[in-house]
């Protein structure tokens, strides 16, 4: 079993969709039932390969709420407090790539990396654990969202 997974998370485009509606519990779009639905299922799936699973949120999200609101609207509004061992935000730079980077230096070199984003990622170092969302639609085809992920991790683990 692998010790520790990194699953950076975007928020638009891969937790909100155009079947997003504003919420009533926090500011801003509430997360697609699907999406969360599917983070959940996608989270447990992961817990046989993984023994830690830490989210790091690198969306923009992390301009207009404090780390603490973050952590409140993750664990619990969408109630993923159960499913992942720890909930990180990357420091806010100029550079989502650069901030991601900078992030995964602070981090322990065997751990696994996976990135959720609908952005295009341009750095070479990067693309390789890039899972592109839609914007439309985010992570709620569960099927092919889970085999891509299975594929960065296989990358990384030489399987």
């Amino acid at each position: 079993m692998a010790k520790s997974i990194n699953i950076y998370i975007d928020i638009d485009g891969v937790l909100t969709t155009k079947f997003s509606n504003s919420s009533k519990q926090h500011s801003g779009l509430q997360f697609d039932s699907v999406c969360v639905e599917n983070l959940k299922q996608l989270i447990t799936d992961l817990r046989n390969i993984f023994e830690i699973i830490v989210i790091i949120i690198i969306s923009d999200w992390r301009y207009n709420f404090s780390r603490n609101e973050l952590e409140y609207i993750f664990c619990t509004v969408y109630k993923l407090k159960g499913y992942i061992d720890r909930l990180d935000v990357t420091e806010k730079m100029y550079n989502r790539e650069f901030e991601i980077k900078q992030h995964m230096e602070s981090q322990n070199d065997s751990d696994i990396i996976v990135i959720l984003d609908d952005m295009n990622l341009k750095d070479d170092n990067l693309t390789k654990y890039h899972l592109r969302t839609r914007e439309e639609d985010g992570i709620r085809a569960f099927d092919d969202v889970k085999s891509c992920i299975l594929r960065i991790i296989q990358k990384q683990i030489g399987l």
